[in-house]
Order: structure tokens, then sequence, then C-alpha cells
């Protein structure tokens, strides 16, 4: 009896040690990284059904810093722990300089009047900023913002230039669409490859990009999303609802949207920002609980819900004396 109760003991204590027990769980962070090798792996084109689910993420705001409100923020990017910022509008578009911890410009470089600035990114030496429809990019020294190049769109891609990044060998440019360019330091196209979400579907208004540890992530134009992408597939491994820091900023006007992603590197911290916001914030990440993940459908609700389309936001430009060339 006793010895048969301690006999019985021995033997579970022997199957749970040899792994009969609940598996331990894993980190949300750990299932994501999961989902990010399927996808490099088995590419962006997967069988109905067999897509490995997007992460999504909330957005939580770890500092602030105070931001230009006369600053149609285009694109941002650090370099050197200085961030860089390059605006828009017509008559207004500049390339600055910023030190965001002691609320400086550093040196700022304006464009013409008539060029209305888009996205920007630091390369090597040089400020690369892009031009919404004046057909060409601008290649700066970093070191004074003046000793510029211009380079024309490649004639078998892009018409308007929106959102631009880097990885280590090539310039990633958006244009609005569902599409990203690879170019050489030229402006020559080299590839270009579509960007789709778990169903296959083209993900559209692609606007700012960063390159990000492997990843290109892009503003969704006048939504509160952010979408992750693998550029090598063009697949999308995660969305980012932004919604936090859009009711922070509490804007009334239609332009003034979501915009501007910058990742330092030295200091391994995250800044978004937006259009003419009063404030930059360094944010972190939270991951959605892996079995409360919204469906594909819902996520494109989400991301669409306060969305305007382009059309829309050119005609808010047009109603803005900023937009005028008189």
């Amino acid at each position: 009896t006793k010895m048969k109760a301690l006999m019985l003991l021995v033997v579970l204590s022997f199957v749970c040690a040899c792994g009969f027990t609940d598996p331990p769980s894993r980190s949300l962070e750990t299932v994501h990284d999961e989902f990010h090798s399927s996808h490099t792996k088995t590419g962006s084109h997967f069988p109905m059904g067999h897509r490995p689910r997007a992460m999504v993420y909330t957005v939580n705001i770890k500092n602030s810093f105070p931001h230009d409100t006369k600053a149609f923020t285009q694109g941002l990017a650090f370099d050197e722990g200085k961030l860089y910022e390059g605006t828009g509008l017509f008559k207004h578009s500049q390339v600055r300089v910023l030190d965001l911890s002691r609320n400086v410009v550093l040196e700022s470089s304006s464009l013409k009047r008539s060029i209305f600035g888009e996205g920007l990114t630091v390369w090597g030496d040089t400020v690369i900023q892009l031009t919404w429809e004046s057909g060409f990019g601008r290649v700066c020294n970093k070191r004074n913002l003046t000793e510029c190049d211009e380079y024309n769109y490649p004639p078998d891609a892009f018409v308007q230039g929106w959102g631009i990044t880097h990885d280590s060998e090539s310039l990633i440019v958006s244009d609005g669409s569902s599409w990203l360019y690879f170019l050489d330091g030229q402006f020559n196209l080299k590839h270009k490859i579509r960007v789709r979400d778990e169903t296959g579907s083209p993900v559209n208004d692609l606007n700012e990009l960063e390159y990000i540890n492997g990843e290109v992530w892009a503003n969704m134009l006048g939504s509160n999303c952010i979408v992750r992408i693998l550029p090598e597939t063009g697949g999308v491994v995660s969305w980012i609802y932004a919604d936090s820091l859009v009711n922070r900023a509490n804007q009334k006007s239609p332009l003034n949207v979501l915009n501007g992603i910058a990742y330092d590197g030295l200091s391994d911290r995250l800044v978004m920002g937006g259009k003419r916001w009063p404030e930059f914030f360094e944010v972190s990440l939270v991951p959605k609980n892996i079995k409360q993940l919204p469906s594909h459908d819902q996520i494109r609700e989400h991301c669409r819900a306060h969305q305007l389309s382009v059309d829309e936001m050119v005609a808010a430009l047009d109603d803005e004396e900023a937009y005028s060339l008189i």
C-alpha cells in the first residue's frame, strides 16, 4: 500500500520529467519571429489558407519632443543621432536637421517654391529627397545640404515620388501604389515588387518608408496604420495600429495625418510623427494577444476607418493657400 503509493509517485514524476506536461508558453515576440521566418522561407505567395498569419501591434508612447506645426512632414531619417526631416507643400518644402533633445534646428535648406518635397533618406554622405510631381530626386551633400544633384525618375517605373528608404544595396521608393521600387544611386530601376497582405491582396497607398532590421515599414496615406513588409517577397508580416498617436495629436485638418517613421540604430529608438503635428513621439510596440488577433477583414476595416483617398487629400490641398503657386 504505502510502497504502491510511493511507486506511483515515482512513475508520475518520471512522466512529467519526460515532457508530457504542457509545453512552456512562448513570448509573442518569439511567435512573431517564427512568422517572419516562415515568410522568408516560403515567399510572398501562399496557397489559400496556408499563408502565415500577420501579427498586429499597437503603439505605446515613451517620450515626446516638440515639433514645428508649420512643418508638413514627408519623411524622417536618423543619422549619427540627428533627425533629418523632409517637408512638403509648394513654397514651403525643406530639408531640416534636428536635435530632438534640445528642440533645435541645426541646419535647413529650402527647395524652390515651385517644388513639392516628399520622402527623405540619408545614404552614406548624402541626403536624398524625392519630389512629388517634378519628376526627379535630389541628392545633396549631408554636410551642407546645398551641394545637390538631380536625377530623373526612371521612365519605366514611377511618375510621382512619395516615400524613400534604403537597404545596404538599393534605394527603395514608393509612389502611393502597392509597388516598391528598388533603384541604384543614380535612380536607375533595378527591380520592383508588389506588396501583398496575407490573403494575397495588394496593399495600396504606401507612403513614407523606413528600413528597420530587414523590414520595410510604410505609412499608408491618410490612415492610422503602418504596414511591415519583407522586401525580398513583398509579403506583409505585421500591422501597426497607431491610433494612440493620432488621438494625442488631435488634428482638425484632414491633411495633418500620421506620417513619418525613423529608427535610430545607435540608441535603438523608434520615432514617429505626422504632418504639422505639435510633437514627435518615441514609441514602443505592444503586440496584440496571439489568440485575439483581428481577421484580415477587421484589419482592413480598421485601417480604412478614417482614411482619405488621394483625390480627397489633393482637393484639401487645393483649398489651402499654401498649395497655390500665386
